[in-house]
């Protein structure tokens, strides 16, 4: 990741990797994102999701690896319905998710 950061342009970078999970840093900081397990049924909109809630991470001022987190957590529970965006969470489900408490779905 490194080289991502070489010429000064890049401020946050995350490289998802799916069911593998991502990585995710800045100049100063590299963390290794796990993926969050999940029972995919639908892949269609996890990438999209992860891009969401890490940019949602970010607006609210969170560390990287925090954003990653989220990241993660939206990937996975997107792939658990099917349809692009059923399976996003809410901000209850990703608090929920993120203190690794059940998610549920009503």
């Amino acid at each position: 990741m490194d080289l991502l950061f070489k010429k000064g342009k890049a401020g946050l970078i995350a490289v998802k990797d799916g069911a593998k999970g991502a990585s995710v840093g800045s100049p100063e900081v590299f963390a290794s994102i796990p993926a969050f397990p999940c029972t995919c049924v639908d892949p269609v909109g996890a990438g999209d999701a992860f891009n969401a809630a890490f940019l949602c991470g970010i607006l609210e001022g969170k560390e990287v690896e925090e954003c990653g987190r989220m990241g993660a957590v939206a990937g996975a529970l997107a792939t658990e319905t099917y349809g692009d965006t059923e399976g996003y969470p809410s901000r209850e489900q990703m608090e929920a998710a993120l203190k690794g408490q059940a998610v549920i779905y009503r």
